[in-house]
């Protein structure tokens, strides 16, 4: 059911990405050439490292530690709680303190769109997966 419900929203929506696609692949060749996959682990930060962000007229400073991050005098497991706790709303922590790029706004137009002819169609209920 869940495929169905997959292929209803990419005849609705589009596909994966070009780039999605690409990963995908590279890491399908590396399971079969060596049995497992190399994730990106996302930014390697060394303990003691700060990082500032400035944030509605405040300026925000985590400190790196062995264990996860430190701020405002709390321990944090990941850079997203903290982005969380500062803003009220979910953010992508490495995004939020500038250790990662926003996906620019090209690369989502190189997303598939669906054939001509078919209209989007209601997408399944939640109960339906």
């Amino acid at each position: 059911m869940r495929a169905l419900a997959y292929r209803v929203q990419e005849r609705a929506h589009g596909g994966l990405t070009n780039a999605t696609q690409r990963k995908l692949a590279s890491l399908a060749a590396a399971l079969e050439a060596d049995g497992e996959i190399g994730l990106d682990p996302g930014p390697q930060i060394k303990p003691g490292a700060r990082l500032l962000r400035e944030w509605r007229g405040r300026t925000h400073t985590v400190t790196v530690t062995e264990e996860g991050f430190q701020y405002d005098g709390r321990h944090y497991p990941s850079l997203t709680k903290i982005a969380r706790a500062i803003t009220g709303a979910h953010w992508s922590g490495p995004r939020f303190f500038g250790l990662k790029k926003p996906v620019p706004h090209e690369a989502l137009a190189t997303r598939p769109q669906p054939a001509p002819g078919h209209a989007p169609q209601a997408s399944a209920e939640a109960g339906d997966a």
